[in-house]
């Protein structure tokens, strides 16, 4: 994750720039809404591995 954020750039308007369609629609800003995504995607892991569950993830 820090990678990611290391690539952001800090000004918000730049980042949104970077991103592109649809970016400036985030709230709180891209640097928020990641931090707190990831956040939330690595509770969801931890709470599923406490929980002895399987994942399976698809993509195509």
């Amino acid at each position: 994750m820090r990678a990611i954020l290391a690539t952001l750039p800090t000004d918000e308007t730049a980042a949104v720039s970077l991103i592109g369609e649809g970016a400036e629609g985030i709230a709180g800003g891209p640097r928020k809404y990641l931090l707190e995504h990831f956040d939330a995607l690595r509770e969801f892991y931890r709470d599923a591995s406490q929980r002895h569950l399987l994942l399976v993830l698809w993509w195509d």
